[in-house]
């Protein structure tokens, strides 16, 4: 519920933060001073949701839901977290035509994401394991060819040998969900921070012109931010080849696949930030934006996640090159 923003001493600022999904969640909410109960319900509730679906959407977590179906490859009355999340990162695929892909678990583990990547910190800890994965020709943007999905009995059958991660539309699917509960409640506004993945709704007590996000510099060696603007009831996210790093090989890895060569994508940008209207479409583009880019056909590529701007509905695109270069689409 949101109107005119009260009286700033009408109002508590109530905050909230946890670790779940590998990443830190913060919530704070201003809200008038007789609904402190709410708050505490509310902060309930969203800790709850994303316990939740880590729980049950997690590949590092050998009992979970995920990782049952990745084991037998058809699961029958699925839970309605694991189908909606497996249906919509299908739909997220064929919005993309594949870029963003949630079939790419063993690309993932051949660079070296095969555990949970609080156990791969360290100043880029050195991992001596190899692992054959799929040649770059084996990409294949048919998606009716790999999964069967009934609504009805909630069924998921996977083709042979087809593992899912959906560490790619989990936290923002949560995070989107969370924002729906919050919006139930009769709070001035709240901003919402999955791990970088932010809603801000209404303004803030302080700014009546919206909530100010600081876009971090991630070109190599750089400090402070690179941008900032306002926003009032959006969603922004931001995907970085930067911040979940490790080595393999003697090679610096991250945990963005590019599925059309099955490695982590090396195009020259440093991260990728859109501005969208729910955190799950917000977290999916900006990822797909950063692998989408091409360097050598940048007229093209700009041409490219220009529709993709239109088609998704998106508000802003951001890239950020290694060079610290800013490209606003």
């Amino acid at each position: 519920m949101s109107g005119e923003t009260p009286p700033l001493n009408h109002l508590f600022e109530a905050a909230l933060n946890f670790r779940a999904m590998n990443t830190t969640i913060e919530l704070l909410i201003y809200a008038p001073t007789d609904k402190v109960e709410e708050v505490k319900s509310a902060g309930h509730q969203i800790k709850t949701l994303f316990v939740e679906s880590e729980a049950t959407l997690s590949r590092f977590r050998p009992e979970s839901e995920l990782s049952k179906l990745n084991r037998q490859g058809y699961l029958e009355n699925s839970s309605a977290l694991l189908y909606e999340n497996v249906a919509a990162a299908w739909q997220m695929r064929d919005l993309t035509s594949g870029i963003f892909d949630p079939t790419i678990l063993d690309a993932l583990e051949a660079a070296g994401y095969d555990r949970s990547f609080e156990l791969l910190k360290g100043g880029l800890p050195q991992l001596f394991t190899f692992r054959q994965t799929s040649r770059p020709d084996a990409w294949y943007n048919s998606a009716q060819a790999w999964i069967k999905l009934d609504p009805l009995s909630r069924s998921i059958q996977l083709a042979p040998g087809l593992r899912l991660d959906l560490g790619g539309i989990a936290k923002g699917s949560t995070a989107t969900r969370a924002v729906e509960l919050l919006r139930h409640f009769p709070f001035s506004s709240f901003m919402l921070n999955a791990g970088g993945d932010m809603y801000l709704h209404s303004s803030p007590p302080q700014n009546s012109q919206g909530w100010r996000v600081d876009i971090a510099n991630e070109a190599l060696g750089a400090t402070g931010d690179i941008t900032s603007f306002l926003v009032i009831n959006k969603a922004v996210a931001t995907s970085s080849t930067t911040g979940r790093q490790w080595r393999l090989g003697g090679q610096s890895r991250h945990h963005l696949i590019d599925p059309r060569t099955r490695q982590p994508t090396n195009n020259g940008l440093a991260a990728a930030t859109v501005v969208a209207e729910t955190v799950q479409m917000a977290d999916v583009m900006a990822k797909t934006a950063l692998i989408l880019f091409d360097p050598k056909a940048t007229q093209q590529a700009v041409e490219n996640l220009l529709a993709l701007k239109q088609t998704a509905g998106l508000d802003t695109i951001l890239l950020q090159t290694a060079q610290g270069e800013l490209i606003e689409l």
